[in-house]
């Protein structure tokens, strides 16, 4: 679902970008206000330490680096109960490629886009 406001970032929220482990993984996408095309890109991880949490915990900061002018994906993995490591790591990389081949119709510039883990990861990767 799209929702937008003139002069407002849009949310598309719960977009499919891959499989994994027989279930859809899920983005929640936030754009900025302007039309450009060649906008910086970040792609949101929840924390958790890969145990616990979802992606709308990063609703806020994806709001608000839209209004700063990034294109963010805030995306979902698999937490641990559900499949075992490397499971979570292969959802991420998921969303990366998911950017990179929808980065015309997102409206980003693949080679200005970067990984962002929210403070409560125990471990960056």
């Amino acid at each position: 679902m799209l929702s937008k406001m003139p002069g407002q970032v849009a949310i598309q929220d719960a977009v499919v970008f891959g499989q994994g482990g027989g279930r859809d993984l899920k983005a929640d996408i936030f754009t900025p206000p302007n039309e450009r095309t060649d906008r910086p890109a970040i792609l949101l991880v929840h924390g958790g330490g890969w145990l616990q949490g979802d992606r709308s915990q990063l609703r806020g900061y994806g709001i608000q680096f839209a209004r700063y002018g990034f294109v963010c994906v805030a995306s979902e993995y698999r937490l641990s109960g559900e499949a075992k490591w490397p499971a979570q790591i292969h959802d991420v990389k998921a969303a990366l490629r998911y950017m990179r081949a929808n980065a015309n119709q997102l409206g980003i510039d693949a080679t200005r886009s970067v990984y962002q883990a929210t403070p409560q990861v125990r471990t960056s990767h």
